[in-house]
């Protein structure tokens, strides 16, 4: 479903008829607007420096609790859908969008998700135009820094890299081939990758060491 974004006193659904309530932490007021949708109550939150809507609230089965809200970053028009799938409360899902138009038309950028269902989004999934997954970055730390990267291919995992020590690169990878470990190894001391999370400058893991003996 597709909404846009207009000032208060533009032409659209949300022309009119605002008001303003309490902020959450009752040290101020925001500028709203509920109404009802094609059975939904939605509820547009205005950037009143940009007199635009920067955020849609959907409480789609009208219990009172909105299990969708559309963040709208009114000078970029980056777009970020939060989704409660449950409806306890907790968001599950976000959804990323670059801009206003990729939202109307349902791109995607990415997904995020809380690995600990508890509401905090620590990693994020990228899909490929056949709606399969491709890459999946983690923040292991939860503090919204990636530093771990998996990739697919038809639905299977066939890397992983990890930066271990923080500097944004990664230190150790790993790789699969039909859903079994095949090899693991690290970026020795003085390294440099050439990327932050770039495996090694092969695409392959090293060669096993000559046994005593061998030619």
């Amino acid at each position: 479903m597709a909404y846009r974004a207009v000032g208060p006193y533009g032409d659209g659904p949300f022309g009119g008829g605002f008001r303003r309530i309490a902020t959450a932490d009752g040290r101020g007021s925001t500028l709203v607007r509920d109404l009802e949708f094609a059975g939904q109550t939605v509820r547009a939150v205005i950037d009143e420096r940009s007199r635009r809507a920067s955020e849609l609230q959907l409480d789609l089965d009208a219990d009172g609790l909105r299990e969708t809200v559309a963040h709208i970053d009114p000078a970029q028009g980056g777009v970020r859908l939060e989704r409660d799938l449950d409806a306890d409360g907790v968001t599950d899902r976000w959804e990323h969008y670059e801009d206003l138009p990729d939202f109307q038309a349902g791109r995607v950028e990415k997904v995020g998700l809380s690995l600990a269902a508890d509401g905090v989004e620590d990693a994020w999934a990228f899909h490929g135009a056949d709606g399969q997954l491709v890459r999946l970055e983690v923040s292991t730390q939860r503090n919204g820094i990636v530093d771990r990267w998996e990739h697919y291919e038809d639905g299977a995992m066939v890397r992983a890299e990890s930066d271990d020590d923080g500097d944004g690169r990664a230190d150790t990878w790993s790789t699969w081939v039909n859903g079994i470990l095949a090899a693991t190894g690290a970026v020795r001391a003085g390294d440099d990758a050439s990327a932050p999370n770039a495996p090694p400058a092969d695409d392959e893991p090293p060669a096993p060491a000559a046994a005593p003996g061998d030619p």
